[in-house]
């Protein structure tokens, strides 16, 4: 069994997010910052300001031509997929490879991470429902607590498996093991992290999304827990257990998700997820 306080400890020693996305946040909710604000966050970070361009200039993110400047990826961009670019990069320099106590490499869960991200969105546009705020970014960052469960399951990975049945989860055997799974300790690393709130409550309930608190938050965690699922079942990333996946039947009914849609979720979001997952290669 983990105590909490080991794992707040392996969260405290884990490599911090960007200063820089951090300070993006604020600027994309205020409606006076300026895109020469947005730079100036942008250009104190030579680092993310190459990232950023690089990311851009790949495709990924619906660039149109070559972008040669931060104020072009800016403005090409918008807030919204400029927050994406940032905190994609950002994510690439803290994920560990491999991953341990998942039988992940870092291509295969950044894999993952994107398509549950894409798939998200996807899926919002599919069922008609409003895109929330950070959908692609909240499934980039659901399995962030793998990073600090994986260190304490090498030990423990073949009891896990041993136990596995048709109808049990991977992160159920995880939790009863350890005592908690990788989404009670993504939430503490979304805190650590000051993630935006609706991140954070993904991070937490993406594998039980109707015991989420939050009425506000039920959107985007019902559709990063759908998005799970599909990455899996397409094979994204999917780590041991992964194809025991299962959605719950009450988040269908509050997307109104229909059988012919998965095709179309899929087919909007299939390219973008191999543009992105070029970027771990």
């Amino acid at each position: 069994m983990i105590a909490r306080h080991q794992a707040l400890s392996k969260v405290s020693r884990l490599p911090p997010i960007s200063e820089t996305v951090i300070q993006l946040v604020p600027l994309l909710h205020d409606e006076d910052a300026t895109t020469a604000d947005l730079v100036r966050v942008l250009q104190l970070d030579p680092s993310m300001s190459a990232d950023l361009l690089r990311m851009t200039n790949a495709g990924a993110f619906c660039a149109r031509g070559e972008v040669n400047s931060v104020t072009q990826a800016v403005n090409l961009l918008g807030r919204k997929r400029l927050f994406e670019v940032a905190m994609s990069a950002a994510v690439l320099k803290v994920l560990p490879d491999p991953l341990p106590g998942y039988g992940l490499d870092l291509p295969n869960f950044w894999g993952h991470c994107v398509a549950v991200g894409s798939f998200a969105e996807a899926l919002a546009e599919q069922v008609g429902k409003p895109l929330p705020d950070f959908a692609f970014t909240a499934g980039l960052l659901h399995d962030a607590g793998k990073m600090v469960i994986g260190q304490f399951l090498e030990d423990g990975l073949d009891a896990i498996l041993d136990d596995l049945d048709d109808t049990t989860p991977f992160f159920a055997g995880e939790a009863a093991l350890l005592g908690m799974g990788h989404d009670e300790v993504g939430e503490m690393i979304g805190r650590a992290w000051h993630l935006p709130a609706s991140i954070v409550a993904v991070m937490r309930w993406h594998h039980h999304p109707s015991e989420c608190p939050s009425p506000e938050h039920q959107a985007i965690v019902d559709l990063v827990h759908a998005a799970d699922a599909l990455a899996h079942t397409f094979g994204y990333g999917a780590d041991d257990g992964g194809l025991r996946r299962r959605v719950e039947p009450e988040v269908m009914e509050r997307l109104g998700v229909k059988s012919r849609t998965i095709d179309a979720v899929v087919v909007t979001a299939i390219d973008r997820i191999e543009g992105l997952k070029a970027q771990a290669a």
